[in-house]
């Protein structure tokens, strides 16, 4: 039954001690919310919401890391994952990340 399988999120929110923090637009963002909703979660997701004014600015890396911070200084977390719930806001950052650290 495919309406039943677990997604990647679902499985990431299921380990304990663990975050995840996604950057994205509304509609990126919200199938995640149900899901951790769903399963009870929500403690452990760390939404970073991206206006599309933001991003063609190319201001989304600062909100990006601190929801990272904001994550990973909550009590219980000892890991943080980035999900890439909308991969375009994510690569404009990482690539702005690697050409400043060459």
């Amino acid at each position: 039954d495919t309406c039943s399988m677990e997604t990647l999120p679902e499985k990431i929110l299921k380990v304990p001690g663990i975050a995840l923090v996604a950057a994205g637009t509304p509609a990126c963002l919200i199938g995640l919310y149900d899901s951790a909703a769903r399963i009870n979660s929500l403690d452990r997701l760390f939404l970073c919401q991206i206006s599309s004014v933001e991003y063609s600015l190319g201001k989304q890396g600062k909100k990006i890391w601190e929801a990272v911070e904001l994550a990973a200084n909550t009590e219980g977390i000892r890991g943080v994952i980035i999900y890439s719930s909308c991969m375009e806001v994510l690569y404009a950052e990482l690539r702005t990340t690697i050409r400043t650290q060459r």
